[in-house]
């Protein structure tokens, strides 16, 4: 009697425990499926960020990389209306491994 009620009770551990794996597994799989629909769509944008720095008085407000590899540079300043751009130089910044 004791041996059959011992098996039912591993049953029923071992039922909810898979009920319980099942619930969240499926959870997780459409969490994921979400986000690779949002990512794929261009929703969420995982590109790193790009900064740019410059000297006053002209200042750097935004830089674009576009696919092929162009350079945009939106550069700014409040007391110069014209400036021809003398030197230019772009640096790799160092990443810790």
């Amino acid at each position: 009697m004791i041996l059959i009620q011992n098996r039912k009770t591993k049953i029923k551990k071992a039922q909810a425990g898979l009920e319980f794996l099942t619930t969240y597994g499926w959870a997780l799989l459409i969490i994921l499926i979400a986000s690779a629909a949002l990512i794929q769509l261009d929703i969420i944008s995982i590109k790193p960020p790009s900064t740019c720095s410059s000297s006053p008085p002209i200042g750097c407000a935004d830089v674009l990389v576009d696919e092929d590899g162009n350079i945009t540079l939106v550069l700014t300043s409040n007391f110069v209306k014209y400036a021809n751009i003398v030197q230019f130089s772009l640096k790799t910044p160092v990443t810790a491994t």
